[in-house]
């Protein structure tokens, strides 16, 4: 198999700090000798990056492997590889904090996020000495990386492809369940960004325009930042509604220097918790900017924080069930009505028809009292048939309740009481115009209450 070397001696990156990804690796001279091709091929200044890497492995490992998987992948050789750059402007999914190096030479952070997967690797699937192929599996595996960007821009092969020519080609063996590993991967928290990474945006948008950053420009890069971390985004989507008209007014009313809050996250927050200390910190503008977002009440945050992790171990409902019962629920609220107007306009009082309000009542939010006193109310006042329809409904109503309950904690990991529930949908879930209408309200009070304090 390649890459089986038995003479390997640890590779020491000067200075490393302690999160360096391949501190403690045992690797072996192949990819020694492909770290110090990659190094030395490198122009003054020039960040290592996955390109490079992936190249300078091919050319210390050699053999017809390489050339049968390059011929695979659709190119003739690694040339186009090694000239790749990888974007700066995105984030990698694994933890890559900026100013990662190897014995003095910066790292991209997508190859930085390559061999924190390749140390993973190496301990969960018990590889030993790291063998080249492990190398080129963490290389392929980064979506942000310029190789994957490059091997499937043609559309002609996807990345679990890629994962499955390494193994067969370069490792010389197939590692069971490789690509449900790499897909968990990166379907966990990790896909949230680092808050090093929003500081460093942060500092460097306020160095773009000429000033100093402030809390705000945190905001702005955190929201982005989790924005892209579906399905957990209902909170940052509400405050890019009002970020632009925003943030101008939030600044007249007062912020903090970024230095000040980064020196009070000492404790290293995760994103969530960092959004959480600037809605609930001293800054006026701020404060602003989640009140216009409507994001004002008690636990807004906590909800946030809660719903940051997924594990997916629990199954989502069938699509067919929870259509199925919220039709059922549906047709009986609609009989409820049709029986209760019936008898209102027969042998009952239209005061009747003052009930039918009360009968779109479907989700048990804190207690069942108001679904229960209906039915006791419609026994009374319209007919035994209402009561019973109602009390269909009420049960349907109550199914369909816990199937969203499940669905939610099947795509975000948070099991949530009822009660909780109730106040995360009424808090996140109100319609879209409502939240708009909302937000420029709020925008613009902001922006004459800032006039006339300017004045």
């Amino acid at each position: 198999m390649p890459g089986t070397e038995r003479s390997v001696r640890r590779l020491a990156p000067s200075e490393p700090p302690p999160w360096y990804p391949l501190l403690g690796l045992e690797l072996g001279e192949t990819i020694q000798s492909a770290v110090y091709r990659a190094i030395t091929g490198l122009e003054p200044g020039t960040a290592l990056g996955t390109g490079a890497l992936l190249a300078a492995l091919d050319a210390a490992d050699g053999g017809g492997a390489w050339e049968r998987f390059w011929l695979l992948v659709g190119l003739g050789g690694p040339e186009r590889v090694g000239e790749l750059r990888d974007p700066d402007g995105l984030t990698p999914l694994l933890d890559a904090r900026p100013g990662a190096r190897l014995d003095g030479v910066r790292l991209t952070p997508a190859l930085t996020a390559s061999l924190t997967l390749l140390r993973d690797l190496v301990r969960d699937f018990e590889l030993g000495p790291v063998p080249p192929g492990a190398l080129a599996i963490a290389l392929v595996a980064e979506p942000t990386s310029a190789v994957v960007s490059l091997l499937t821009a043609d559309g002609e092969r996807s990345r679990s492809e890629l994962l499955e020519l390494a193994q067969d080609q370069l490792l010389g063996t197939s590692l069971d369940g490789l690509e449900v590993w790499v897909e968990a991967r990166f379907n966990t928290s990790t896909q949230e960004p680092t808050v090093e990474e929003a500081i460093r945006r942060a500092r460097g948008a306020a160095a773009g325009e000429n000033r100093r950053a402030d809390d705000i420009d945190l905001l702005d890069e955190l929201v982005t930042g989790l924005e892209s971390s579906a399905p957990r985004a209902a909170l940052p989507r509400l405050l890019r509604t009002v970020l632009p008209a925003a943030t101008a007014p939030a600044r007249v009313l007062g912020t903090r220097p970024l230095d000040d809050v980064v020196a009070e996250s000492s404790d290293r927050p995760d994103a969530w918790q960092l959004l959480d200390k600037l809605a609930s910190g001293p800054s006026r503008g701020c404060a602003a900017v989640f009140a216009a977002a409507g994001l004002t009440g008690p636990g807004v945050m906590a909800d946030a924080r809660r719903a940051r992790r997924a594990d997916g171990g629990i199954r989502l409902p069938a699509t067919g069930t929870y259509t199925a019962v919220a039709l059922a629920n549906m047709v009986l609220v609609g009989l409820v009505i049709a029986v209760v107007v019936v008898h209102a306009l027969g042998p009952g009082s239209p005061w009747e028809l003052f009930a039918v309000p009360f009968l779109f009542y479907r989700m048990p939010a804190d207690s069942p009292v108001v679904p229960a006193a209906m039915v006791v109310v419609l026994v009374l006042v319209s007919s035994p048939l209402a009561a019973g329809l109602n009390l269909l409904s009420f049960g349907t109503g109550w199914m369909q309740t816990r199937l969203e309950m499940r669905r939610l904690r099947a795509v975000t990991g948070v099991g949530l009481t009822l009660r909780e529930y109730t106040g995360h949908l009424r808090r996140t879930l109100r319609p879209a115009f409502v939240v708009r209408r909302a937000a420029l309200l709020s925008a613009f009070r902001i922006a004459r209450f800032s006039e006339s304090a300017a004045g």
